[in-house]
């Protein structure tokens, strides 16, 4: 369980926490713990990934109050961050639900809808400054990936539909060697 230093430096009258799944005491990634308050609130305390960095969380925190401003039910920050055990933690609230295990067609383009409708939503938040040359050199090898699963996919809808799409296949396949 987390340390009640970590709760007590988030200022908050924690009574109850509970692991949201096994693992996450160890973990370099993300670990997460329901926590409830002494007014019975339940919220979700949730200890970094070792290379998120407090940039990133300011970042994130932007993109969930715009969201909350326009109405969506998600993870919105109730307190911190704050670094304890070289890693970072924050308290944000609790959004019950789970996955649709094995989607039906009516789900996944429900998903769709949805996925087109945040993306609406955050087409007008502004992201501060410009790339750093750490984020530039981080985005260079990932489209070089996205570019190999374009030539993936192309491949794959190839084989299913019984016909290539040469130029595609070929656009990207130049883009790669580029």
């Amino acid at each position: 369980m987390p340390h009640p230093q970590v709760t007590a430096k988030l200022g908050l009258d924690v009574t109850r926490l509970e692991p949201t799944r096994a693992g996450d005491e160890e973990s370099l990634g993300n670990g997460n713990w329901h926590l409830w308050t002494g007014d019975g609130e339940h919220h979700i305390l949730r200890r970094y990934h070792v290379l998120r960095t407090e940039e990133d969380l300011v970042f994130e925190t932007r993109v969930l109050d715009h969201l909350t401003d326009r109405g969506w039910c998600v993870p919105a920050r109730v307190a911190g961050p704050v670094w304890y055990d070289d890693r970072l933690w924050a308290v944000t609230r609790f959004v019950p639900g789970k996955p649709h295990r094995g989607e039906t067609p009516e789900q996944r383009a429900e998903r769709g809808a949805v996925l087109a409708r945040l993306h609406e939503e955050l087409h007008d938040l502004e992201r501060t400054g410009p790339l750093s040359e750490d984020e530039l050199a981080a985005i260079e090898p990932l489209q070089l990936v996205f570019r190999v699963l374009m030539v993936m996919a192309a491949l794959w809808n190839g084989q299913r539909n019984g016909r290539f799409d040469m130029a595609e296949i070929d656009h990207q396949l130049g883009r790669i060697r580029s």
